[in-house]
């Protein structure tokens, strides 16, 4: 039953952005793709990963890779100045960021 349950929950829509929808099982999907490379990239637990995004559903996918990992999610926030972004990176250390582009 309980199986059950979370596959059918696991296919609904968890996020849209600008008319596209993402299931959960696709965030999951993502979300372990990430964590491989962030993986890859020497990310280890206690390390932090800064993230400058926009609320989306990118960000899911990147807070969970981190988490994941056993890592520390940095929010950096897009309306934050320039000095205020960098002694935020500085200070905390950051050993990767992710940021989202134009879409």
């Amino acid at each position: 039953m309980h199986a059950n349950t979370a596959r059918e929950l696991f296919s609904k829509i968890s996020a849209t952005r600008r008319g596209s929808t993402h299931s959960w099982n696709e965030i999951s999907e993502a979300t372990a793709k990430l964590r491989a490379g962030l993986s890859t990239l020497g990310v280890k637990p206690g390390d932090r990963v800064a993230i400058l995004s926009e609320n989306c559903p990118e960000w899911i996918v990147v807070d969970q890779a981190v988490l994941g990992l056993g890592a520390v999610v940095v929010p950096l926030y897009t309306t934050s100045g320039l000095e205020e972004t960098a002694h935020v990176i500085n200070d905390s250390g950051a050993k990767v960021i992710a940021a989202n582009g134009p879409d």
